[in-house]
C-alpha cells in the first residue's frame, strides 16, 4: 500500500505526514488531528505496522464516534482483506 501525502475523507482533504515523533506522551504510532485535518504517522514503523497504523487513523477521520478498540480491530481485519485480495483494491495502472 502506498501512504499518500493527502487523502479525501468525507470531502474534505487530510494532510498525510510520516513524522519523526508524535507530540503525545502516550507511545503513539499516529494520530488524527481532525480540526487541523492533519493525520500522523510516527517514522521508524515496518513498512506493514506503518500500513495498519494508516488504515487506523483514517477510521479514526472516518467515524469520531467508534472506540479505540473497534478503530483497532476495523483497521486489523481490513488490512488483512486488503493483504488477502490485491487485485480487488488494486486501481489505476
Amino acid at each position: 500500500m502506498r501512504i499518500p501525502k493527502q487523502i479525501k475523507i468525507g470531502g474534505l482533504k487530510y494532510r498525510v505526514k510520516v513524522v519523526k515523533e508524535i507530540d503525545k506522551k502516550d507511545e503513539l504510532s499516529g494520530e488524527t488531528d481532525n480540526q487541523k485535518l492533519i493525520i500522523s504517522l510516527q517514522s521508524g514503523q515496518k513498512q506493514q505496522a506503518l500500513e495498519v497504523t494508516f488504515l487506523h487513523e483514517l477510521f479514526h477521520a472516518i467515524n469520531l464516534n467508534l472506540d479505540e478498540k473497534e478503530v483497532e480491530y476495523l483497521a486489523m481485519a481490513f488490512y488483512q482483506v486488503m493483504r488477502d485480495n490485491p487485485r480487488v483494491f488494486k486501481y489505476g495502472k
